[in-house]
């Protein structure tokens, strides 16, 4: 899939949702491809997704009564310190409030571990 077919895949999939959700994950997205300078976008899993060198770093969506980021890892949100009490962070999946904003230090400290983790392997 061409960055521009992930691209208006993942629009597709946001124009779904109604507010605030869609703005939820309308800023997450933003700040997430500000994070990652190389980033491309895609679908993985059925949800949006944020690659780097053609891996997976994170997926994000929204649910009925939360919104989420998965780093596709059962590790690396335990890694992560740090965590603002109104996430809940479990094993793969760190759920956040509808209409909360990530802090833009706790999705760097996610990415690093997410990157980390995909350097280790790659040895």
């Amino acid at each position: 899939m061409s960055d521009q077919a992930g691209s208006a895949a993942v629009d597709a999939h946001l124009a779904t949702f109604d507010e605030p959700r869609r703005q939820t994950l309308e800023q997450l997205r933003a700040d997430l491809l500000h994070l990652i300078p190389d980033a491309t976008e895609g679908i993985s899993y059925g949800m949006p997704c944020i690659k780097s060198a053609a891996k997976v770093m994170v997926g994000y969506d929204a649910f009925s009564r939360h919104c989420s980021l998965f780093p596709h890892s059962g590790s690396v949100l335990a890694q992560v310190t740090g965590m603002p009490t109104w996430c809940e962070a479990e094993r793969g999946t760190l759920r956040f409030p509808i209409g909360r904003r990530l802090p833009t230090a706790l999705l760097r400290r996610i990415l690093a571990a997410k990157k980390a983790e995909l350097e280790a392997r790659a040895r």
